[in-house]
């Protein structure tokens, strides 16, 4: 369950986006980070420029829900109603199920979930190494993947969540063939 695995570390005082799908899912998780930056549930208001740059890929059917602390994100189809992960240096959505209140109580806590998309082992080290995450930060490799960049925990730096998510998007887009 949920409240049982995790721990809201650093609350935002601010409507929690899952106000807005509230009708789908009984429980509204607290806007803020979780386990000191395992991953954040977003608040509206972030929730509604997380995905400016990416439409080429999402066409605004999709509302980011929670941000995983190396700022991948998932989120929640607005037509469909399903769960959604979005691999931001990967540029690729991948479902995860229809049933909101099984992805949080039940996909989220699984450990092989928290061990390998989540990242715990490595977001470990990174918290002995920097800090612990703050509301819209993430762990942030450089250089990134698409670049080149080599995944150990010396080359990742804090950065703004929202502005990285933002500016892969663009790169990718930008990446693409003309129509």
């Amino acid at each position: 369950m949920f409240s049982e695995n995790f721990q809201l570390t650093k609350g935002v005082d601010k409507v929690s986006v899952f106000e807005v799908i509230k009708d789908r899912f009984e429980e509204v998780l607290t806007a803020g980070v979780y386990n000191n930056g395992l991953f954040e549930v977003l608040d509206f208001d972030l929730s509604n420029i997380y995905l400016t740059s990416w439409s080429w890929l999402l066409k605004d059917q999709y509302i980011p829900l929670i941000a995983t602390g190396f700022g991948d994100v998932f989120l929640y189809h607005k037509n469909s109603k399903a769960i959604y992960f979005l691999e931001v240096q990967r540029g690729e959505i991948e479902c995860i199920d229809s049933e909101i209140a099984w992805f949080i109580n039940e996909f989220l806590s699984k450990q092989e979930i928290i061990k390998d998309l989540l990242r715990k082992e490595q977001l470990d080290e990174l918290i002995v190494l920097h800090r612990p995450l703050n509301y819209n930060e993430a762990f942030i490799l450089e250089p990134w993947l698409i670049f080149g960049g080599k995944d150990c925990v010396n080359n990742y730096i804090i950065g703004s969540c929202s502005v990285y998510i933002d500016l892969v998007g663009q790169t990718i887009s930008h990446s693409l063939p003309s129509p």
